[in-house]
């Protein structure tokens, strides 16, 4: 579970962003096993993501960790839309988002992911 962060849809795609600090996101974690898996999943995500730091516990054993994440970048949140919304046409993409939130960032997003428990 990622605290501080909130889904949004991008086209049929769902976009961590910043969320408020009762926001939260589960789903499912992988750790990098090396330095190719990380730039492939890093050309994987596009440069419309960041990799962050951030709060995280798991579901298994409720131990908390500090991984690590793709975000998607505060200035590409314009083509954002909420969750909720219907998806009727890409003409939709384009509106503003209407979160005004922040993620429990605990870092920058240059950082190198060997050292860490990372997502």
């Amino acid at each position: 579970m990622v605290w501080r962060g909130r889904l949004m849809k991008w086209g049929r795609y769902k976009a961590l962003v910043n969320g408020s600090k009762d926001d939260k996101v589960q789903g499912f974690m992988y750790t990098i096993q090396d330095e190719e898996q990380e730039d492939a999943l890093r050309r994987y995500e596009t440069a419309k993501y960041e990799v962050v730091r951030c709060l995280m516990i798991s579901l298994v054993d409720a131990r908390e960790f500090v991984g690590l994440t793709f975000r998607f970048r505060e200035e590409e949140k314009h083509l954002l839309r909420a969750l909720e919304e219907p998806t009727e046409s890409s003409a939709d993409s384009s509106r503003p988002s209407s979160t005004d939130s922040s993620i429990d960032i605990l870092s920058d997003s240059s950082t190198d992911s060997s050292s860490q428990e990372s997502c």
